[in-house]
C-alpha cells in the first residue's frame, strides 16, 4: 500500500507535477535493481542527471543532460516547474525532442531532485490514494491533457478504453422527443464541447469553422420559426408518403423531426456550426496562384465540408460524453440569408447544421439497427 507522499499539498503546482511520475514510479522502480529510489532520489540530489536517467534505462539527450543546481537540504533547486514549461517552449519552437518514454524518465529524474526527501520511496509501490482521488486514471494511464498540461511531456500512446469508446460511438445518435427542454444547460459545458470539436483534422490547420451558439429566448424564437417555415411543409408530405405505404418507421422518424421543429425554440441552446468561405476562398487563391485547368472553388465545396464536419461529429461526440443530447439538422440551409437576418452572420459564413443541444430524458440508449456491414463494404474496386 503506497504511503502519502511526505511535503506534497493537494492543489499545489508540486502536486500536479507529481500526478505522471507517480503513475510511472511502480514499473521504474523495478529497474533500479537493489539501489531502488533512496539512491536514484540521493544521486538526483547531487546534480547527476545523466546517471539516473541512464539507470532508469534511458540516455540523456542533447541539451538534456544539465546538472541540477542543489543547495543546502530544505533549499533544493525549484526549477523542475520552469523545465517542465521550458519543454513546452522548446517543442512550441520547433527544436527536436527525444522520444516521450525518454522525457518521462527525465522529468522523473528532476523531479527527484526537486520534491521532499523520501517522496519516491514512499511512492514506489504506487501512487498515494490522495492522487488517485484526485486524478482519477483511464486505462493505460493519465489523459492526454493532464500530461502536457503538468509535465510539458508529450503523452505516451495509451490504451483506449474501447468499450466506453464503442459505446459512445454506437448511441450517439439524432435525440428529438427525449431532449428534456426544462433543464439548463451550462454555458461552460458547451464551450468546452466546442473546444474539443476544433481539434478535428481541416484543410491547412486554417481552423475556418465559426461557432454561433444561441440561448436567448427571444433568438431562439426567431430561428425556429425559419427552420418551421422551411422544414414543415416538406416533411408533412414525407410523413404523408410513408404512412401511405405503410413504412411505420419511416413514419415515426417524419413524426418525431416534426415535434422538434414544433418545439425548437425551448431546446436550451441552439448552435450553428459555420464555414468562413470568404476566408477559405483567399487562403486558396493565395496558395494556389495558378490553379491549373480545374481552376478553384468559388462557393462551398467539397474541402470544405471535410474541413468542418469532422469537428460537427466531434461536437456531438463531445456532448454525448457529457451526458448531453443533440441532434444534427440541415433545413434551414434552403434560406441561409433570412437565418443570417436573424443572427446577424456575415453572408459569406456557410451554416452547416443547426443543432439543438439538451440533457436528454433518461440515459438508457442504444445503438440503432443498422445493416450488416458486409452489405456496404467493397475492396478494391465495386460491385
Amino acid at each position: 500500500m503506497a504511503r502519502a507522499a511526505p511535503g506534497i499539498v493537494e492543489g499545489t503546482e508540486d502536486f500536479d507535477l507529481l500526478r505522471l511520475q507517480a503513475d510511472l514510479l511502480p514499473g521504474l522502480a523495478q529497474r533500479g535493481g537493489d539501489e531502488g529510489f533512496a539512491g536514484l532520489e540521493a544521486t538526483a540530489r547531487e546534480g547527476d542527471l545523466s546517471r539516473v536517467v541512464g539507470e532508469m534505462g534511458g540516455a540523456a539527450g542533447e541539451g538534456d543532460g544539465d546538472a541540477l543546481a542543489v543547495g543546502p537540504e530544505g533549499d533544493q533547486d525549484r526549477r523542475a516547474p520552469e523545465m517542465a514549461r521550458d519543454r513546452i517552449r522548446r517543442k512550441a519552437e520547433g527544436r527536436a525532442m527525444p522520444e516521450s518514454d525518454e522525457l518521462d524518465r527525465k522529468s522523473l529524474a528532476r523531479s527527484m531532485a526537486h520534491f521532499p526527501r523520501g517522496t519516491f520511496a514512499a511512492l514506489s509501490s504506487g501512487p498515494s490514494s490522495a492522487i488517485r482521488d484526485r486524478h482519477p486514471v483511464r486505462t493505460g494511464g493519465w489523459t492526454d491533457f493532464d500530461v502536457f498540461a503538468s509535465t510539458g511531456n508529450p503523452p505516451r500512446m495509451a490504451h483506449f478504453d474501447l468499450d466506453s469508446i464503442d459505446r459512445l460511438l454506437t448511441t450517439t445518435k439524432a435525440v428529438r422527443r427525449r431532449l428534456d427542454f426544462e433543464r439548463p444547460v451550462p454555458r461552460d459545458v458547451v464551450v468546452e464541447c466546442v473546444r474539443l470539436a476544433c481539434h478535428a483534422p481541416n484543410a491547412s490547420n486554417a481552423q475556418e469553422w465559426r461557432w454561433v451558439l444561441v440561448d436567448d429566448p427571444e433568438q431562439k424564437r426567431r430561428v425556429a420559426e425559419v427552420y418551421r417555415e422551411i422544414l414543415v411543409p416538406r416533411v408533412s408530405q414525407m410523413r404523408a408518403t410513408k404512412a401511405a405505404a405503410g413504412d411505420a418507421a419511416g413514419t415515426r422518424i417524419s413524426e418525431s423531426i416534426l415535434y422538434l421543429a414544433d418545439h425548437l425554440h425551448e431546446a436550451p441552446v441552439l448552435v450553428l456550426p459555420c464555414y468562413d468561405v470568404e476566408a477559405a476562398l483567399r487562403r486558396y487563391h493565395t496558395l494556389i496562384p495558378d490553379p491549373g485547368p480545374y481552376g478553384l472553388s468559388s462557393q462551398m465545396d467539397s474541402g470544405m465540408f471535410a474541413s468542418v464536419l469532422p469537428a460537427v461529429w466531434s461536437f456531438q461526440l463531445a456532448l454525448r460524453s457529457r451526458g448531453l443530447a443533440s441532434a444534427l439538422t440541415t433545413a434551414h440551409q434552403l434560406d441561409q440569408p433570412a437565418m443570417a437576418k436573424v443572427l446577424d452572420l456575415p453572408e459569406s459564413w456557410f451554416q452547416t447544421a443547426l443543432i439543438p443541444v439538451a440533457y436528454p430524458k433518461g440515459e438508457d440508449f442504444s445503438p440503432p439497427p443498422r445493416r450488416p456491414v458486409e452489405e456496404v463494404v467493397f475492396w478494391n474496386r465495386g460491385p
